[in-house]
């Protein structure tokens, strides 16, 4: 079924209030272990370079192997990164907190790590993310608070358990407090390549 069809399947037969539950996300150990073995295997390597390929392609109107949407908005960017049955399960999980790790190390800061769940009578829609800021203590005296991309935050969809897509947000901040944000393109390229 066609992701459109798929979001107005489930729009039309959701209860829209549906039971709701927010938590922390907090990976169990073997969730963490098998990240581990995950990297240390390079499964990520070829995926992120399909992904980056797509993602070059899909700014001059081009569909790559890989499904995604680019949405350069004047509030900031969004990519969305459409699962493939083809996928393992966690890939989406994995992917999401390499990108953390990834960005952590750019010189942000962890901000929030949650999860929600909404239980409808049709299906249940789970979304995972993590919000990151980047540290203050990087600002030099005198200058602009540096803001790198702006907050950034990595989001993983579910329906009934099975991803739907991945998302990567930046939302810069006012200018008159900031220095300029970095272009997505960059971001793009140092967390794909």
């Amino acid at each position: 079924m066609e992701l459109s069809h798929l979001f107005r399947y489930f729009k039309k037969h959701s209860n829209p209030k549906g039971d709701k539950t927010s938590a922390m996300l907090v990976r169990s150990f073997s969730y963490r272990q098998a990240f581990r073995t995950w990297l240390a295997k390079h499964h990520h390597t070829e995926l992120l370079k399909s992904i980056y390929t797509s993602f070059t392609l899909s700014k001059v109107g081009v569909q790559g192997d890989f499904p995604l949407s680019y949405f350069p908005l004047r509030t900031g960017d969004q990519i969305h990164i459409h699962y493939l049955d083809a996928l393992a399960k966690n890939t989406f999980p994995y992917l999401m907190d390499y990108f953390r790790d990834r960005i952590m190390r750019l010189g942000y800061k962890l901000y929030l790590s949650d999860k929600q769940i909404i239980n409808h009578q049709s299906h249940s829609a789970r979304m995972e993310r993590h919000i990151l800021h980047p540290r203050k203590d990087l600002a030099i005296a005198g200058q602009k608070l540096p803001q790198l991309y702006g907050n950034i935050e990595l989001r993983v969809q579910f329906i009934d358990d099975k991803p739907i897509y991945l998302s990567i947000l930046t939302e810069p901040f006012d200018q008159s407090n900031y220095s300029r944000a970095y272009p997505f393109d960059e971001l793009a390229e140092l967390l794909f390549i």
